[in-house]
């Protein structure tokens, strides 16, 4: 319910607020939401916290929360619009097939993997610490290469790239 609530507060608000915002914010919500949630965990392995965290246990709730909340924000359907909005129409079909394959593909390897990196010697917390950075680093790559098209035409838009590109 709380992905629903997010999903639907996204895709009536994205157009007024612009989706570069909404995929900024989301992003950001999410590296705060794991990297929280990582920090948690490791306090909560350490054994002279443990039994303080333990009475602290709503805020691993409250990062989870937040990160399905930041994920159905924007997330969720980025690799839907952004190659929408900001790809020439002449490589739009293959360019959303070929981020339908990524996306899948990275699911399955976060999947697949998670487990071996939890029992690893990262731990639950690395792990959560590992994605945090990986939300990190994405939001930096879609605040820099990213353009906004609120307001704009798909034409303009895609105006806008090509002209970024040539320069």
């Amino acid at each position: 319910s709380v992905q629903l609530v997010s999903q639907l507060l996204s895709s009536s608000v994205a157009d007024k607020f612009g989706r570069k915002r909404f995929i900024m914010v989301s992003t950001v919500l999410c590296a705060v939401g794991q990297l929280s949630f990582g920090t948690y965990n490791y306090l909560l392995s350490r054994p002279e916290l443990e039994e303080r965290m333990k009475d602290l246990s709503i805020v691993s709730l409250f990062c989870l929360l937040l990160l399905k909340f930041a994920w159905g924000l924007g997330l969720y359907n980025v690799h839907w619009y952004v190659p929408l909005e900001v790809l020439p129409s002449k490589i739009r079909t293959q360019a959303m097939a070929l981020t339908s394959v990524i996306n899948c593909t990275s699911n399955f390897f976060v999947v697949h993997y998670y487990h071996d990196m939890k029992a690893s010697s990262m731990g639950i917390h690395g792990t959560f610490w590992l994605y945090g950075a990986c939300c990190t680093v994405l939001a930096l790559l879609l605040g820099l290469f990213v353009p906004e098209s609120k307001g704009l035409s798909l034409a303009e838009v895609e105006d806008k790239m090509s002209r970024a590109i040539m320069d």
